[in-house]
C-alpha cells in the first residue's frame, strides 16, 4: 500500500485531461478538478500505510492482553477463585480493551476517509483511460501495481475476518466483554468493507483491458 499506484501513471495523466477536456458547466465549477482529486489520492496512501501501523499495533496490544488474562485465569483456578474469580478476570480485560476498541474505531475511521479519497482519484484516473481504452499501454506498470494492490487487500481483508470472528467469541464470557469486543469486531468490519472499493477499480481495468485487446487483462 503506497504510491506506486499513483506514481506509475503521473506522467501520462496530462495527456489524458488534454484529451478528455469539456466544457464546464455551471454546476461542476464547485467540484474538486483532476489535479486535486489525483493529488488527495497521492496523499492519502502514506496515511494508509499509518493506518495499518496502528492496526497492527492494536491487534498486538490486544493479544498481549489476552495472554495476560489466560494468565490470570490459571491463577485464579490454582487459587480456586471459581467463576467469580474468572468473571473478575474477564471484567478487568473488558476495561483494558477498552481503548483498544477506542484506537480500532479511530483506525476504522481514518481507512474509511483515506479509502474514499483514494477512490476518488482512482475513479477520476480510470475515467480518463476508459475514455480511450488504447492508452492503457501506455500507463506503464498500472495495471500490474492495481493487481498487486487488490491482492494484499483480499488477504488483509480474510484476516481481518478471521480477527473479528476471533474477537467476537470472546465476548460471551461476561457483558462487558461482550460490548468491548463488539466494538473491535464491528470497527474490523468496517475496514474490511472500505477495501472493497479495490475490488471495483479491478474490474473496471479488466474492462477497459478487454476494450483495448485483451492482452493486458488484470486478474
Amino acid at each position: 500500500m503506497n504510491s506506486a499506484v499513483y506514481a506509475g501513471v503521473r506522467a501520462k495523466t496530462k495527456k489524458l485531461i488534454a484529451q478528455s477536456h469539456n466544457p464546464t458547466s455551471p454546476n461542476e465549477i464547485e467540484e474538486p478538478g483532476v489535479f486535486e482529486l489525483l493529488a488527495e489520492m497521492e496523499g492519502a496512501f502514506p496515511e494508509l500505510n499509518t493506518l495499518v501501523e496502528r492496526s497492527v499495533q492494536a491487534m498486538q496490544k490486544m493479544t498481549t492482553l489476552a495472554e495476560n488474562a489466560t494468565a490470570d485465569v490459571h491463577q485464579n483456578d490454582a487459587a480456586q477463585g471459581g467463576f467469580a474469580g474468572r468473571l473478575r478476570v474477564a471484567n478487568k480485560m473488558a476495561a483494558q480493551l477498552s481503548p483498544v476498541a477506542d484506537e480500532f474505531e479511530a483506525v476504522a475511521d481514518g481507512y474509511e476517509k483515506q479509502v474514499a479519497s483514494i477512490d476518488a482519484g482512482m475513479t477520476c484516473l480510470l475515467d480518463l483511460i476508459e475514455q480511450d481504452p488504447a492508452q492503457l499501454k501506455d500507463t506503464g506498470s498500472f495495471p500490474q501495481l492495481v493487481q498487486t494492490f487488490v491482492s494484499s487487500v483480499r488477504q488483509a481483508n480474510k484476516m481481518q475476518s478471521e480477527f473479528a470472528t476471533a474477537v467476537s467469541s470472546t465476548g460471551k464470557f461476561s457483558k462487558p466483554m461482550r460490548i468491548t469486543t463488539r466494538r473491535i469486531a464491528d470497527a474490523t468490519k468496517r475496514i474490511t468493507r472500505a477495501f472493497e472499493h479495490a475490488e471495483v477499480w479491478n474490474a473496471r481495468l479488466e474492462q477497459i483491458a478487454a476494450r483495448a485487446g485483451g492482452d493486458d487483462a488484470v486478474v
